[in-house]
């Protein structure tokens, strides 16, 4: 089943490589586009889809609800099924909270943002969108010093596409450069002033493709400022100016990056267990970088390097809860003006909460029984399995199975008198191993 899997995913890949090649119009948008909803009802977003001129009607058309985060940032929450022109769309949410809507056609238009307050188990009705169409930027990107046929095909060159979004500019979407150099680029609403940077795909984090992941790139990114070469500087960035309508003539010629030699990889320290804060070890580079970016994910421990999800950046990260049975590694890349830096990854963790044991002890005639339960902060005793043993004076006595975090071990033909006995527990794929002693006066 995992063949058929993985082999699915390669293929669904493969024809996303395919389209980034493309010559013009395939973008990737940020946000999810699947026709799915969010899975527990915290409440629901409805209202009436319309469409203005120019809009075409043969396509489905989505609704995404996205939900502000503590920091002010908008994340993805739910996405409704395809909706007919002046039809309803539902969007389900799974919590209270503060929601954006739009709708969209991918590539070619969509609404405004709507934002509404959602409560628990309210249906907010009436919240009507009107989609428009999209309006495109597009032009050629040159290469100097190297040739886009040249590139790696599985890191190729694209154009990504920055808003002003919630006071700060994010990446809303990225768009293909065709090998030729041509590229277009479909800006959803309601963006009308939007900064451009083009630079190489990374090579996807599959051992599939025929190139290494963390690869540096042979292009130099680059921002778009209105001359030839661009700039560097994100500051320095020309914003492209969309109320007008479409622009075109965007045009950028790109050039090679240096790159870093790399002494040692960098890599964690610390204990990866619940609450415990674990700190990234800068690795060596030549020349020495002016700052290094740090990346944490997490996985599933049995997939290793697959499926991995972005959790915090910086040099630190704390164990939470929801980290707990999860693989976690430390991704790198030095920064330099002009340069371009590897990608490396640490050794993956898997982090763990520290169990503890809870033991009672019955006496009886040459004989005792040992019950004992397994706690560990912020995992479901559910999820606590392992083996327990005892041992007396070193010597292990018996081994049993715990379920559910708990277990009973009984022990036969003990010498009369008070004795320490030792109860060790395993651990499990969550929870680190625990170890108590108690004294039990056997008849």
């Amino acid at each position: 089943m995992k063949t058929v899997i993985r082999a699915a995913l390669v293929a669904v890949i493969a024809l996303i490589a395919s389209l980034l090649m493309a010559p013009a119009g395939a973008t990737t948008l940020s946000h999810g586009d699947a026709a799915m909803s969010a899975p527990a009802a915290g409440g629901t977003i409805s209202g009436r889809m319309t469409l203005s001129a120019g809009v075409a009607t043969d396509a489905a058309f989505f609704v995404t609800a996205e939900r502000r985060t503590a920091s002010g940032a908008w994340v993805w929450a739910a996405t409704s099924r395809a909706v007919r022109p002046g039809h309803t769309y539902t969007v389900t949410v799974d919590s209270p909270g503060t929601y954006r809507v739009r709708a969209e056609r991918q590539l070619s238009s969509s609404s405004d943002f709507k934002v509404v307050t959602v409560s628990k188990g309210v249906a907010r009705t009436g919240v009507d969108l009107l989609v428009k169409p999209n309006r495109t930027i597009s032009g050629t990107v040159a290469a100097e010093g190297f040739t886009l046929r040249g590139l790696n095909v599985e890191m190729p060159v694209r154009a990504t596409v920055q808003a002003y979004d919630s006071g700060t500019w994010v990446d809303i979407l990225h768009g293909a450069v065709s090998i030729s150099g041509v590229y277009v680029l479909s800006i959803p609403h309601p963006y009308d002033e939007v900064r451009l940077r083009f630079g190489q795909a990374p090579c996807p984090d599959l051992p599939e493709f025929g190139c290494k992941f963390g690869t540096a790139p042979v292009a130099l990114t680059t921002y778009w400022d209105g001359s030839r070469y661009g700039t560097l500087n994100a500051e320095q960035a020309l914003a492209v100016d969309l109320r007008a309508g479409d622009v075109d003539e965007i045009d950028l010629t790109l050039t090679p990056a240096k790159h870093f030699t790399v002494a040692t990889a960098p890599r964690i320290t610390g204990p990866a267990r619940l609450g415990a804060t674990m700190t990234a070890v800068p690795g060596r580079y030549a020349p020495t970088p002016s700052a290094i970016v740090y990346e944490w994910y997490t996985g599933d421990p049995t997939r290793a390097g697959e499926y991995d999800t972005l959790e915090a950046t910086g040099p630190t990260f704390t164990v939470t809860p929801a980290e707990v049975g999860r693989s976690i590694v430390l991704r790198a890349r030095p920064l330099l003006t002009g340069y371009e830096g590897p990608t490396h990854t640490s050794p993956e963790v898997v982090a763990r909460s520290q169990g503890s044991l809870a033991v009672k002890a019955k006496a009886g005639k040459r004989k005792a029984a040992i019950a004992i339960r397994v706690d560990a902060p912020g995992v479901d005793r559910k999820r606590v399995d392992g083996k327990a043993s005892v041992y007396a004076k070193g010597k292990r006595l018996k081994t049993v199975n715990v379920r559910d975090g708990r277990a009973t071990i009984k022990i036969y033909r003990q010498k009369k008198g008070k004795r320490t006995y030792t109860i060790r527990w395993s651990g499990s794929s969550s929870v680190a191993s625990a170890t108590k002693s108690t004294r039990i006066a056997i008849r």
